[in-house]
């Protein structure tokens, strides 16, 4: 029984790993720490266990999704992309380990340690320079670039940083909006606030976790974002909103153990970035830079029935993108405006929205130049409409037709559309589109956890074809069939808004297939991307 009062803990590298005197273990910074429980009875009887601690990001760091978040739980929304962030706030022996020493002012509670307390009392500059420096150490690239009191940040480095004011409430939702503190509607179960810290900072992670399993994003000490202040939410509709470009004054959220009033999810408050706030701490995030880091899933190699038939081909484990590329993606990796057919979101994110009007030299293109922007090699050489693949690179491409299929299926051949018999549960049609797209993965995924496989925008495919409408099945017995030797058209799958659902052979059924010549922009055709499983 670790509570057992007649045991005392210790670690042997507090640098490392720190202990409460209920046995409960803090990874602090990479290395090895040996924890010992020793018996107050005789001082001769000891259980000792090593922790190794690999990195902060690996021991302390949760993965959250990709989402749509009203911001101050209002009706207008914005989009992230997927991050890491902390368990916990920043405690005070990390603090002290990155930095070489502990601004911290709070005193520590009876039976607590203070190493496992929040850090406190440190300004906004000093916490984005304790982001940069555990980034070298652990060997990530840094977010921020430091001159005096200017700062800039680059979001597309791996670094550790602080998260927005987007981010930061996210996170603390847990994914249930209908909280109000982080985690609870009970103040007391999930914070330390002036009624039960008798003044001090508590040790980290003693109160419950919120749904996405992070603590004491209500109270302790408040945390610094990275944002300006303004007096109203922005970003609603766009992407990865960061605040306004400038100001006086930046971000605190959460909630401190001094007040009691303050600690809603949607509270906010701002200070001069100089500020060393007694009540002020901060926790950390980092962006995964890369789309296949983000957004792709691996599926498992195996024989699969092209075409539901009887015979089989076998094929390759394989990564795939769970959404189609998105405005967005296009014009970030291709550095331009393109002209979209639907450019206005009816459900209020419009970078969300899937690319179309790409022809397949252009989607072939996009692999390589992502390829090249995520450090992988690129799979295609492009001379005029000419194309080789080379599928022992590890860059992005085109799915064949027959991993397009076999991906959609989901791991269940017996659905008429991807994921569903339902075609409202999983894909955009004429039938409830409004004749036109909508944004990415509000239908339901299939069984693979893949979305819009069946409707929105087609999706254009490796595969030659020399019919409009191909009929004939090929491959079968062989391994990773790549399609015709020869052609006038490039295979399409999935089906579009525009389609109307039928009652036979249509569009957006998983086994319809359909073909479009390599240099036309059509207003109904996109891509999703796949990789090799080197």
């Amino acid at each position: 029984d670790s509570a057992y009062k007649g045991v005392t803990w210790s670690s042997s590298n507090a640098s490392v790993a720190t202990v409460s005197q209920s046995g409960l273990v803090y990874a602090v910074g990479p290395g090895t720490a040996v924890i010992t429980a020793t018996s107050s009875y005789d001082g001769s009887t000891k259980g000792t266990k090593s922790i190794a601690v690999s990195s902060y990001s690996t021991g302390a760091m949760v993965g959250l999704n990709s989402g749509r978040y009203a911001l101050g739980h209002g009706s207008s929304v914005t989009g992230l992309s997927p991050f890491h962030i902390s368990k916990y706030e920043v405690t005070r022996g990390l603090y002290r380990t990155v930095m070489g020493s502990d601004p911290s002012k709070s005193g520590t509670a009876s039976g607590e340690i203070a190493d496992n307390q929040p850090a406190d009392s440190m300004t906004w500059y000093q916490a984005v320079e304790f982001c940069n420096r555990l980034s070298e150490i652990e060997g990530f690239d840094k977010c921020y670039a430091i001159s005096g009191t200017s700062v800039a940040c680059d979001f597309s480095k791996n670094g550790y940083r602080l998260p927005t004011e987007t981010e930061w409430e996210y996170a603390a939702s847990g994914g249930n909006n209908s909280y109000a503190y982080s985690g609870s509607n009970a103040q007391g179960d999930v914070e330390w606030y002036s009624a039960n810290s008798s003044g001090k900072t508590h040790a980290v992670g003693l109160k419950a976790a919120n749904g996405y399993g992070l603590y004491d994003m209500s109270g302790n000490v408040w945390e610094w974002c990275w944002d300006w202040y303004d007096s109203s939410y922005g970003g609603y509709g766009l992407f990865d909103y960061c605040g306004p470009s400038s100001g006086t004054q930046k971000l605190q959220r959460g909630g401190g153990y001094i007040g009691n009033t303050d600690h809603a999810v949607t509270y906010r408050r701002n200070f001069d970035p100089s500020s060393a706030l007694g009540d002020g701490g901060f926790r950390v995030a980092r962006s995964i830079p890369k789309y296949s880091d983000k957004y792709m899933v691996k599926v498992d190699g195996g024989n699969y029935a092209f075409g539901h038939g009887s015979s089989t081909t076998t094929i390759s484990p394989f990564y795939i993108s769970k959404y189609q590329i998105t405005q967005y993606e296009w014009n970030k990796t291709m550095g331009g405006s393109k002209t979209f057919r639907h450019t206005s979101s009816p459900e209020g994110i419009n970078s969300r929205l899937p690319a179309e009007y790409v022809s397949w030299i252009q989607a072939v293109t996009f692999c390589n130049a992502l390829s090249v922007e995520d450090g992988y090699e690129p799979c295609y050489t492009i001379n005029g409409t000419n194309v080789d693949c080379d599928w022992t690179k590890n860059g992005y491409r085109l799915p064949t037709e027959t991993e397009w299929e076999y991906a959609a299926s989901g791991g269940n051949n017996s659905y008429t559309y991807s994921g569903s018999n339902d075609y409202a549960a999983v894909g955009w049609f004429e039938n409830n589109s409004d004749n036109r797209t909508h944004e990415i993965g509000l239908k339901a995924a299939n069984g693979y956890g893949l979305y819009d496989m069946s409707g929105n925008v087609w999706e254009w495919c490796w595969d030659l074809c020399s019919d409009r409408r191909p009929t004939v099945y090929g491959g079968f017995g062989a391994t990773n069939y790549r399609g015709a030797s020869s052609g006038s058209y490039r295979a399409l799958r999935g089906g579009t808004a525009w389609n109307t659902i039928g009652s036979t052979d249509f569009p957006g059924m998983l086994t319809f297939r359909y073909t479009e010549v390599i240099g036309n922009e059509c207003g109904d055709v996109g891509l999703r991307i796949v990789r090799s499983a080197m």
